[in-house]
């Protein structure tokens, strides 16, 4: 009698990863208590600096972690801690957490109308950052 090789198991899809409310809701209380910190040691003008450079910090954080971890997308990631660090920080948390899972949201393909309004988005930025260079601040 022949004995049938085994079949094997199907492999389990990844689940998404859904958005981590607990950690997004520690995030948003650290960021409040840390701006308030600043406030008081150094006043509004420095506090807002302080609170830029950790963004800034925790960005470039996010993107060499997700590079090191082989998370898809790191520049996305790092963006987006850039920009919305109170949206995206916690999710990437929840995200390198595991790994062999995806988030759609931030890893997904990107379409053309998308990358027509990021390229206009750049645009608007950098045409907005040549004229400050050369006009100035605005008269107060």
């Amino acid at each position: 009698m022949a004995i049938a090789p085994p079949v094997p198991a199907p492999e389990a899809k990844p689940v998404p990863i859904p958005y981590p409310w607990r950690i997004f809701f520690a995030v948003l209380v650290i960021s409040f208590l840390l701006a308030q910190v600043f406030i008081e040691l150094w006043g509004l003008e420095k506090a807002q600096l302080a609170m830029g450079g950790a963004q800034t910090l925790a960005g470039i954080w996010v993107f060499f972690d997700a590079l090191s971890r082989r998370i898809p997308c790191p520049w996305r990631w790092g963006l987006g801690s850039m920009l919305l660090p109170v949206i995206i920080f916690p999710w990437y948390l929840a995200r390198r957490k595991v790994p062999e899972s995806a988030c759609p949201f931030v890893e997904r393909a990107v379409g053309p109308i998308t990358r027509f309004l990021f390229f206009a988005l750049v645009t608007f930025f950098l045409m907005s950052a040549i004229f400050y260079l050369l006009h100035g601040p605005a008269p107060k």
